[in-house]
């Protein structure tokens, strides 16, 4: 396999290292744009925990009772 550039594709590893820096860049870069609009906003620039997203699949049904013996 070979990338665009005509060379040798990265390994893996080396792949899921290079995009876990660029993931890290990327939230750094987010969070200095939401403290730069809570400034502009006048809101305090401190970053708020965030809540964690809800589940895309409900919670499943309690088990129903065994039903008597006739």
């Amino acid at each position: 396999m070979t990338n665009p550039s005509g060379g040798p594709a990265p390994s893996p590893t080396a792949l899921l290292d290079r995009l876990d820096i660029e993931l890290a860049d990327l939230g750094a870069r987010l969070a200095r744009v939401r403290d730069d609009l809570g400034g502009l906003r006048g809101a305090p620039t401190a970053t708020p925990a965030r809540e964690p997203l809800p589940s895309a699949v409900p919670p499943a049904a309690p088990p129903r009772p065994a039903a008597p013996p006739p």
